[in-house]
C-alpha cells in the first residue's frame, strides 16, 4: 500500500512538471505571436 501511495505521489509531481512546461511554452508561444502581430500590420488570424 505504501509503495502504491509513493507511485501515486510519483506521478503526480511528473505530470505538475508537464502542466508547468506547457504553460511556460503556452505563455512564450503567446509572447511570440503578440509581437508579431505588433510588429506586423495584417492581424494574425
Amino acid at each position: 500500500m505504501g509503495f502504491f501511495n509513493g507511485y501515486l505521489q510519483q506521478s503526480r509531481s511528473r505530470i505538475q512538471v508537464c502542466l508547468d512546461g506547457s504553460s511556460i511554452l503556452s505563455l512564450l508561444f503567446v509572447k511570440t505571436t503578440a509581437e508579431l502581430k505588433t510588429g506586423d500590420n495584417n492581424p494574425v488570424v
